[in-house]
């Protein structure tokens, strides 16, 4: 018997066109290997169906760097990939021609996210396309710098800005809504190097930092 809670859920996603903030990952497990896909966020994928997995299970979260989180009935996404979605990195436990034909097969063009809860959900995955304010960033993020000037500045941008750009992160992890209003985001930069944190005032980036690039 599905829940309302559920019944919901579907109704709101399933058969949907999402656009994915920071344009991935989107994590396909197949047996022993995974594989990692990125795109644009300016590009949607669609849901093609919602479930609740009715076990205890291992839900991943951001980054790689958290330990995943055991979830009673955690929500279950299928989604499938347009062609510009295209494989960003991934693990195998077999042998590298295993994953390398995982990789280029249609069985991951269409595949089950896993999500702790609704919040998770609505960090990820958004209902509705990009604002233009959030365009015009994205474009300009998109043009490298020259070799010999600094990597973009987020300085200025607003929450919703960031979002868009490098995906939820890592801490805090809340719904979208409570992120939005947050003072400071940060991810878990490599072990010696530093966070890469964000500090906000009044919706827009005030500081940052980054992991430095070497310990």
């Amino acid at each position: 018997m599905e829940d309302e809670t559920t019944r919901a859920l579907r109704e709101r996603y399933e058969g949907r066109e999402v656009w994915v903030y920071g344009g991935g990952p989107l994590t396909c497990l197949t047996g022993s290997s995974t594989v990692d896909y990125t795109g644009s966020p300016l590009t949607p994928v669609r849901v093609v169906g919602l479930s609740r997995v009715r076990q205890r299970t291992a839900v991943p979260l951001r980054g790689g760097t958290i330990l995943p989180q055991e979830v009673d009935t955690p929500i279950l996404v299928r989604v499938r990939l347009p062609e510009s979605f295209q494989v960003s990195s991934g693990s195998t436990t077999g042998t590298s021609e295993d994953w390398f034909r995982l990789a280029r097969s249609a069985t991951c063009r269409e595949f089950t996210e896993l999500y702790a809860n609704e919040a998770h959900l609505s960090r990820e995955l958004s209902l509705t396309p990009p604002p233009d304010d959030v365009k015009e960033v994205l474009r300009r993020f998109a043009r490298l710098p020259p070799e010999d000037e600094q990597p973009h500045s987020f300085l200025g941008l607003t929450h919703h800005q960031v979002l868009w750009l490098r995906g939820a992160p890592e801490s805090p992890l809340t719904d979208v809504d409570t992120l939005l209003r947050a003072d400071e985001w940060s991810w878990m930069g490599p072990p010696g190097r530093g966070d890469w944190t964000l500090t906000f005032r009044n919706d827009r980036v005030v500081a940052e930092s980054r992991p430095s690039p070497s310990p």
